[in-house]
């Protein structure tokens, strides 16, 4: 039997009210999944180390009509990453 997402492939590929967390988010890539990820109706936690990029980023996110969890934390440390995980499980 045939599974439903070999059926329809694509649908392995919908984000729409999925949470994604972003380590790196102030970053060229980080930003790049970030607004890639919200424009396809994915909810984002932006993680970064630089405050005023990862401003930046949060709201490029806010102006596509997202509403993102931005933490100035890095996940150097699995406490730091407990913590990023505890916030997004606490917003969404």
């Amino acid at each position: 039997m045939i599974s439903e997402p070999l059926r329809h492939p694509l649908s392995m590929f919908d984000v729409r009210d999925k949470v994604a967390v972003i380590t790196g988010a102030s970053g060229t890539f980080g930003r790049a999944v970030a607004l890639a990820l919200t424009s396809l109706g994915g909810k984002v936690v932006l993680a970064a180390g630089s405050a005023g990029e990862l401003e930046e980023v949060a709201k490029e996110v806010r102006e596509l009509g997202g509403d993102p969890l931005a933490l100035l934390k890095r996940p150097d440390s699995v406490e730091a990453a407990n913590e990023i995980r505890d916030a997004a499980l606490k917003k969404f």
